[in-house]
């Protein structure tokens, strides 16, 4: 009975561990289409941006997000408040809301 429990407390700390390290299932909350207030679209996918045509790459680090279009780096900061993400590059804040 002890050996059924220890082994059941093993279970246990992995998965809680595995809970921590890969948290719980939220995804890339980025992926999708969103529409800015002027009626811009970008799309995010597993690391393929599109944005407004044109195609590149990003990454995040916390709230940090590079884009690279065409060659072109530029870094700045990202929020999602539900269906409402506010990227701000460069001093410039804009509002995009998720397509369904």
């Amino acid at each position: 009975m002890a050996n059924k429990k220890f082994w059941l407390g093993m279970l246990v700390i992995v998965l809680v561990f595995g809970m921590m390290v890969l948290g719980c299932g939220g995804g890339n909350r980025l992926q999708g289409t969103w529409v800015s207030s002027y009626g811009g679209v970008i799309t995010f996918g597993s690391n393929t941006v599109t944005w407004d045509g044109d195609t590149g790459t990003y990454s995040t680090k916390g709230n940090d997000l590079t884009l690279t279009i065409e060659g072109v780096s530029i870094t700045g900061t990202y929020s999602i408040d539900g269906d409402i993400l506010i990227v701000s590059f460069m001093g410039e804040t804009e509002t995009f809301t998720r397509r369904r």
